[in-house]
């Protein structure tokens, strides 16, 4: 689960640079690159949580069916 908190952080630390990248670009030159990137850093973050969702509401598998797992 680390990874994923670690994958949404670094999702969320690239969109916040993209927005303000797209903020401070020349008010002369399109933005729709910055925001074709920002269409899918947010896709990105959709996956992500719904990932994370669905881990969360997966039930946890009891100690005894791992038995012997390890």
């Amino acid at each position: 689960m680390a990874d994923v908190d670690e994958d949404l952080i670094t999702l969320l630390e690239d969109l916040v640079a993209t927005l303000e990248l797209r903020e401070a670009a020349d008010p002369d030159v399109p933005r729709w690159e910055a925001d074709r990137r920002i269409r899918r850093l947010e896709d990105e973050l959709v996956v992500q949580f719904r990932h994370v969702e669905h881990a969360a509401m997966s039930p946890a598998l009891p100690e005894s069916v791992l038995a012997g797992v390890f």
